[in-house]
């Protein structure tokens, strides 16, 4: 149950930069997979996602957004690498986004754990690659394939 995991999770994890990496890659996939996990038991769903970023306390950090929109304005492609959830991500977005335009663009990529869900909008699981704190250089550095396609035509990248 969720109180028995954050016990477990405040006795395992200490300091976690203090543990040697391998350590700190299997605690950080623990978490994510058991935090995961209870998502679905929870039966989570779209909307429940939905309420949460609308209810949630947190705004973009000043100017974030404007220079999001420029650099889509301006044909710059901009990569979004997150060990969070990209429901919330593209919610959080699109919240924000008064111009309504940044989650239409193909120059907006996100990655992040994807949630997967059913068609009455449940969720059901994760997509196969688990991102954590502790591993998104290397995820980001294995969708070189992904970037590519990005930014081959370009002569300059930021």
């Amino acid at each position: 149950n969720v109180k028995d995991f954050w016990a477990i999770t405040r006795e395992n994890f200490g300091v976690l930069s203090e543990k040697p990496m391998e350590e700190q890659l299997a605690l950080t996939n623990w978490w994510w997979t058991a935090a995961n996990q209870m998502m679905v038991e929870h039966k989570l769903t779209r909307l429940h996602v939905k309420e949460a970023v609308r209810n949630a306390n947190t705004i973009p950090r000043p100017g974030a957004m404007e220079l999001l929109r420029t650099c889509i304005r301006d044909g710059i492609p901009v990569v979004i690498v997150s060990a969070g959830l990209n429901s919330v991500i593209e919610e959080f977005l699109q919240l924000h986004d008064k111009s309504e335009t940044l989650l239409q663009s193909p120059l907006l990529s996100i990655i992040a754990n994807t949630m997967e869900y059913n068609q009455s909008g449940t969720l059901t699981g994760f997509g196969p690659t688990l991102i954590t704190t502790r591993n998104k250089r290397d995820v980001l550095l294995h969708s070189k394939h992904h970037f590519d396609e990005l930014f081959l035509s370009r002569k300059h990248v930021i």
